[in-house]
């Protein structure tokens, strides 16, 4: 599948990305030449002035050192350092493309028309027409287009403001150098507590602030908001006058609603100053609580947690509404893989669950949904509660002390259901340095040097895994 930030990305560039994420992905970071080939359907000769442009956009983006691409036929291999990642490169090869010169361009206001854009830009004009025939194709997808007038236009302008925003915080980050210098944004973003937003939620705010002072400029104004009145005194707290004093007064509630609710939505610790109001959101939670209940009666037990999840499956279904249309595909991929290996019980629930939802809203960002409420699920009650746990026994030959420095280690697999036991007869795993202790005992076992190595930490993982999949196979057919 192509992701939303590829479409935007010349077929050269694409191949390139396309090498590195194979790579990321493939058992020991190696790939034979012939499987790239089969995959990217080309000639090896082609192939090899792919590599060879790759290792030099690497040295030009500077991710040489974290990316680093050796050529030993038949495999290619790839080396890295923690500090970058395919997702770097495919940002980098967005914010330099045609289509995205296009898109910002359109945005903006900059030029007339494709032919002006071509002139001042130095670019063919049918390569730059063929670009922007293609980018609309798209952006039809989302709703939008680029007009005559070579303006980004929508019927949808919340969710233009959105998608701008979420395309912009993804490639700029924390720059800003693409709008214009606006004292006005300055100061509205200087009246907002920012405290408790993370990084990405700054940067966040920060561009939407800038997209929304931009369409105001440009006399694009919103006719209604997604959602209902979060907070009575929200827009007078947070919207500082000026910056909505361009705004005609028969929009400028619906502006400063608006703002307010992003700004609200943002972070789970502004759910205090949020009254949900919403009788959709509340609806889908209640029939989430009901199936939960439902499928893992124990939570009835949790009443204190069960209130703390349904506030915060409320004040999700309401940031869902704050997200546009191209979300999804403007994210980074997400391997379930570590999902299905620790949570198989929740994440067989969750995909369940969405699928019974496929009439509904919620299934149009099926995505975000699915892993949102996989996460709540996981962080909002305690382990034993949801998943079938695993009983580790520790039992060396160094003594009591040594055991209680293993069995204190061991809180890491804590959260992949496994728990400890001090007895021998309930255990399904016996943790232990002795090989025939661990032929006589009845269950499982895992012989670890001392102290354990990196490969002895694996071991031990791979075995709670395999003993909650078979507790999750036999109930399954129970």
């Amino acid at each position: 599948m192509i992701t939303l930030l590829e479409q935007f990305l010349a077929k050269d560039e694409w191949r390139k990305y396309r090498v590195v994420g194979l790579l990321e992905r493939s058992p020991f970071f190696s790939v034979t030449k012939q499987e790239l080939m089969d995959h990217l359907e080309i000639s090896s000769y082609v192939l090899k002035g792919v590599i060879e442009a790759l290792i030099y956009d690497l040295e030009r983006y500077q991710l040489d050192q974290a990316i680093l691409i050796s050529d030993e036929d038949p495999f290619l291999h790839l080396k890295i350092s923690g500090e970058a990642s395919s997702a770097s490169l495919l940002e980098n090869y967005v914010e330099d493309s045609l289509n995205f010169q296009l898109f910002c361009s359109a945005y903006m206001q900059k030029y007339n028309s494709v032919n002006d854009f071509s002139v001042k830009e130095l670019i063919s004009y049918p390569i730059a027409y063929k670009e922007f025939k293609r980018l609309n194709l798209f952006l039809k997808d989302h709703g939008m287009q680029i007009n005559r007038k070579f303006q980004l236009v929508s019927q949808d302008e919340q969710n233009l403001r959105l998608f701008v925003t979420e395309l912009f915080s993804r490639i700029f980050k924390d720059e800003v150098s693409l709008y214009e210098d606006s004292y006005l944004v300055k100061q509205q973003i200087a009246t907002l507590p920012l405290e408790h937003f993370t990084m990405h939620q700054r940067n966040d705010l920060i561009h939407y602030s800038y997209v929304t002072d931009i369409r105001l400029r440009q006399a694009h104004y919103l006719k209604e908001t997604c959602l209902p009145l979060l907070n009575a005194e929200g827009p007078e707290q947070f919207c500082q006058p000026y910056f909505f004093s361009r705004v005609p007064a028969t929009v400028a509630s619906v502006e400063k609603q608006a703002f307010t609710n992003y700004y609200l939505t943002r972070s789970a610790d502004s759910i205090d100053q949020v009254t949900v109001g919403d009788a959709t959101a509340k609806e889908y939670s209640r029939q989430l609580v009901d199936a939960l209940k439902k499928k893992f009666s124990v939570v009835k037990q949790h009443p204190e947690k069960l209130a703390y999840f349904t506030q915060r499956l409320d004040f999700l279904h309401l940031q869902l509404k704050e997200l546009s249309s191209g979300y999804e595909d403007l994210q980074p991929a997400i391997d379930i893989s570590y999902f299905q290996q620790n949570y198989p019980e929740i994440l067989a629930f969750c995909r369940q669950y969405l699928e019974s939802m496929k009439k509904t809203q919620l299934y149009g960002k099926k995505k975000f949904v699915f892993f949102n409420y996989l996460l709540l699920i996981v962080n909002s009650f305690p382990k034993e509660v949801l998943l079938h746990t695993v009983k580790i026994h520790a039992d060396f030959s160094y003594g009591e002390l040594y055991n209680q420095f293993i069995e204190g280690n061991l809180i890491f697999f804590q959260t992949a259901g496994a728990i400890i036991t001090d007895r021998m007869e309930e255990a399904d795993i016996l943790l232990t340095d002795n090989r025939a202790l661990g032929e006589t005992c009845e269950c499982e076992y895992v012989v670890w040097l001392s102290p354990p190595r990196p490969l002895d930490w694996a071991n031990l993982g791979q075995k709670i895994v395999q003993q909650r999949s078979k507790k999750f196979i036999d109930e399954k057919r129970d």
